[in-house]
């Protein structure tokens, strides 16, 4: 009887231990993919950081181009060339974040 028991004994270790490694294994492979979409998500973070100071220095620019037009008068070939630059902050800004999407800029 006693080699009965020990066989059971030993059995149960046994299923234990698979029980075991595969939890261990199921732990490492959410641990694996959480790695993983931490650094999906750093990387995401880091592109929106990088189009959010785009955007900024676009429109830094912009109003940069704005205030030198706005202390130039009006019908001098200074304020016509501030006006340009302006114009070609503006439509960057409207053409490059799509703040227009069903409009047209044409030159002129």
């Amino acid at each position: 009887m006693p080699l009965v028991l020990l066989t059971g004994a030993i059995a149960a270790i046994g299923f234990a231990i698979k029980a075991y490694d595969a939890e261990r294994k199921q732990a490492n492979k959410v641990e694996k993919e959480a790695i993983k979409n931490a650094k999906d998500l750093e990387e995401q973070y880091k592109e929106l950081k990088n189009s959010a100071e785009e955007l900024k220095a676009t429109i830094s620019e912009y109003e940069d181009a704005q205030n030198a037009l706005n202390e130039l008068e009006k019908g001098t070939d200074e304020y016509a060339e501030a006006l340009e630059h302006a114009n070609t902050k503006a439509k960057e800004l409207i053409e490059t974040y799509k703040l227009w999407d069903s409009y047209e800029i044409k030159d002129g």
